[in-house]
């Protein structure tokens, strides 16, 4: 499937701006910059994120730091990806103890960094959140994350675990462990652990990716594309993509459309 892309705004502030990028199919995005220090959050979908610190696969939640003038690249897949995009002017974060405009890229894609990142980019997410929150939240997140130092070598099982459930997001815990051979108890706790969410956070963000994918590639009714998603209906299917794009089934059918590409 040939990829296009668009943006989504999303806030506007005079130190801050946010919006969803939305990536469609297989395409590369050239090396780029920022003027000011900008904050890459992982939505949906998976892609490989380059960098000067090299070469790192985006599939789950996650969250890329990078410098004000440091280029980085992204290469896109069939499934495509979204990710939340937030650029701030560092005297905007009123960061104590900590200058951002001196911090170097880097990128979080496990652990409680990972997790927390989701809760920073549903504030983002939300219109209503209002600035001194925003703020507030995203300085605090920063500081801690950048303590607590970038993420390491994720272990074989999670990666395992993971192609198990984004073949078949039906799976739950307990089929999964007895696929690989591992604890029911211990493979939830240690899923979350390094994941940042849960096995149904990650599978429930599975299923809307499949659906997404549908949506924009196939001529099913949205009903079947709810069922062949894995949701239990349409009403199902709607709440998930609207929690998760902030869009419904029409809207994410019509962007390809919109663009001459259906």
């Amino acid at each position: 499937m040939s990829g296009f892309e668009f943006d989504l705004a999303l806030h506007q502030f005079a130190g801050a701006r946010a919006h969803r990028a939305v990536h469609t199919g297989v395409m590369d995005l050239p090396a780029h910059k920022h003027d000011w220090p900008c904050l890459a959050f992982h939505l949906l979908g998976a892609y490989d994120e380059i960098n000067e610190s090299g070469r790192r696969r985006i599939d789950g939640p996650a969250v890329a730091f990078h410098a004000a003038g440091a280029h980085h690249a992204e290469r896109f897949d069939e499934a495509g990806a979204e990710v939340l995009i937030v650029t701030f002017d560092p005297a905007w974060l009123r960061l104590d103890g900590l200058d951002a405009g001196r911090l170097r890229t880097r990128c979080w894609t496990e652990g409680e960094a990972a997790g927390r990142a989701s809760l920073i980019a549903a504030l983002w997410l939300d219109r209503e959140t209002g600035e001194h929150r925003l703020r507030q939240e995203t300085a605090s997140f920063l500081a801690r994350a950048a303590a607590a130092g970038a993420s390491s070598r994720r272990p074989r099982w999670f990666e395992d675990v993971r192609h198990a459930l984004r073949a078949d997001p039906s799976r739950g815990a307990p089929q999964i462990a007895a696929k690989l051979g591992l604890n029911r108890a211990w493979l939830a706790r240690a899923y979350r652990a390094v994941a940042g969410e849960g096995l149904r956070d990650a599978a429930r963000r599975y299923r809307t990716e499949r659906a997404v994918r549908l949506l924009r590639s196939s001529a099913l009714s949205i009903a079947e594309v709810a069922a062949q998603a894995g949701f239990c209906d349409q009403s199902h299917l709607n709440r998930a993509l609207k929690a998760l794009t902030g869009r419904t089934p029409v809207q994410i059918r019509g962007e390809a459309a919109a663009r001459g590409l259906d």
